[in-house]
């Protein structure tokens, strides 16, 4: 069975790394990728160069459709597949760099928002990932995984220092990817999906009426302390509270030792010396 091409995806000019690693497949499994990059030129015995000339055309045939018709005009008077491979080459070169840049950076600055399931935004980068090893840039496995874990919102600092923990050997992308999915289930099912707690409805009986009203759920970081007035937590587990308390018994427990602590003397003449006699109270035994 002949190759096909019609799989391949249509050169745009923007996707040529990704066009040129698909269409180097299909030349490569019908042994014309070493016409078409040059390798084998054209022989001088008419008899291979027919045979050659059958190749080329075969190999023109497999790429001419996997181009867009703006780019059909690079290659329209092209003769050997060489010529067109060298022309398209030639013509998204720079583009090829541009877009390597751009995808660089995209990389680099990716960041989830607290809204963005996390294991799409890890897909997201490897995504980056691929279409840069693409273009020819190679990034270790550990930077990936380590700019995943960057990426993620701050409401998974938790998740990330325990990701922290694991050992090197285990920090794999499937491991991250198995956590992560772990983690989102185990959030889903504490606090409900956002869009499930959003219309979820809590319903509390008003004083002096009979109708019940809708409470939507309070997100713990909004919530505000009534002893220090700062939000993000309750009175009950108030630091500074907590601390005033502790200070307050130590004052108490320092005053009435203060109180306890007390002691007399009497003066005591006999004739042999004169001596202070102290007696100290109980009550500080």
């Amino acid at each position: 069975m002949a190759p096909k091409s019609d799989a391949v995806e249509k050169l745009v000019g923007s996707n040529y790394p990704t066009w040129r690693f698909q269409i180097s497949l299909v030349l490569e499994s019908a042994e014309l990728f070493d016409i078409v990059d040059g390798t084998i030129k054209i022989p001088e015995d008419e008899g291979a160069k027919k045979s050659w000339k059958k190749k080329d055309l075969q190999a023109r045939s497999l790429i001419a459709p996997t181009l867009d018709s703006r780019q059909i005009s690079h290659v329209a008077n092209c003769t050997t597949s060489n010529q067109m491979w060298t022309r398209l080459q030639s013509a998204f070169s720079d583009s090829s760099r541009l877009n390597k840049q751009l995808t660089l950076m995209r990389f680099y600055s990716y960041s989830m928002t607290e809204e963005q399931d996390p294991v799409s935004g890890m897909h997201d980068i490897e995504e980056l990932v691929q279409a840069l090893r693409d273009m020819g840039s190679k990034l270790d496995e550990e930077d990936v995984i380590a700019k995943i874990v960057a990426s993620l919102p701050n409401g998974y600092d938790n998740f990330k220092t325990a990701w922290d923990s694991v050992q090197p050997e285990h920090q794999t992308r499937e491991t991250l990817l198995a956590r992560l999915k772990k983690e989102v289930m185990r959030r889903n099912s504490k606090f409900g999906k956002p869009e499930e707690v959003e219309s979820s409805v809590a319903y509390s009986a008003v004083a002096g009426k009979s109708k019940f009203e809708k409470k939507k759920y309070q997100d713990p970081k909004s919530r505000k302390c009534f002893y220090c007035d700062k939000p993000g937590h309750i009175k009950r587990d108030c630091r500074k509270r907590q601390r005033d308390q502790q200070n307050t018994n130590k004052d108490t427990k320092k005053g009435g030792e203060s109180n306890n602590n007390f002691a007399f003397s009497l003066h005591v003449e006999d004739h042999d010396s004169d001596s202070d006699v102290v007696f100290a109270n109980s009550a500080s035994s």
